[in-house]
């Protein structure tokens, strides 16, 4: 097993780091995951919506280097906090990469038996933890392509782009006022084919972006209103 600087992956460091406004000792991590058009995964440690300790970027593909990561960031040791949008700087990305790609989550279990709950259809157990970067190596590495597969499924040659543009088209008659009984439903739809926005597919990518746009233009001009 070669040597890997693993820290050396982590894009926040000193000079992007922020002194947070509240108590984060005691707080369960999370693992963010986002997975890109690109092949690419960027690996967040996360305490909750406004810090995190961890950022990486790297292809799906590169395992032994995926594998090191997540047994660093599981272990929820850290030097620095900083927030996403400025440690995607040190990468040169902005932050609505993570709204052009497909997130998931990794987090601790909610039933109490330990390990960690994942997005890839199983647990990491709570016993023997030295696997646990190498399962999620694995893991990562066949995730991006299984999302593929599902794309090309649902977009049935591209056909589908047109049931795409009848919903961006009912989206945006729908008032603002009628977000919780007219459009909240077509976003829980759209919710279950999030997949589709790493479609190779570009008109299909495209659209489905336009529709989960206009569910939030609604839901903030909403939540504006009734303020």
């Amino acid at each position: 097993m070669s040597y890997i600087n693993v820290e050396s992956f982590n894009l926040v460091r000193e000079n992007n780091a922020v002194t947070p406004n509240y108590d984060l000792n005691g707080r369960e991590i999370r693992i963010a995951l986002y997975f890109t058009l690109t092949g690419e995964v960027i690996i967040v440690g996360e305490f909750d919506n406004n810090y995190i300790y961890w950022l990486s970027v790297t292809k799906t593909c590169d395992t032994e280097i995926n594998g090191r990561i997540f047994d660093r960031v599981a272990c929820g040791v850290y030097k620095y906090v900083s927030n996403t949008y400025l440690a995607l700087k040190e990468k040169g990305l902005d932050y609505g990469v993570t709204r052009r790609s497909y997130a998931a989550v990794i987090k601790r279990r909610a039933d109490g038996k330990g390990g960690w709950q994942t997005p890839f259809g199983h647990y990491y157990g709570d016993g023997d933890t030295s696997e646990h970067g190498g399962y999620f190596a694995n893991d990562v590495s066949v995730f991006l392509s299984n999302l593929i597969k599902k794309c090309n499924i649902r977009e049935a040659g591209g056909l589908y782009k047109a049931v795409l543009e009848k919903y961006a088209d009912y989206i945006a008659s729908v008032d603002f006022m009628d977000y919780g009984s007219k459009v909240e439903p077509v976003l829980e739809l759209l919710a279950k084919e999030e997949y589709l926005i790493v479609s190779p597919n570009k008109d299909i990518r495209e659209a489905y972006i336009r529709c989960r746009d206009l569910c939030y233009e609604k839901y903030n001009a909403y939540m504006t209103a009734v303020r």
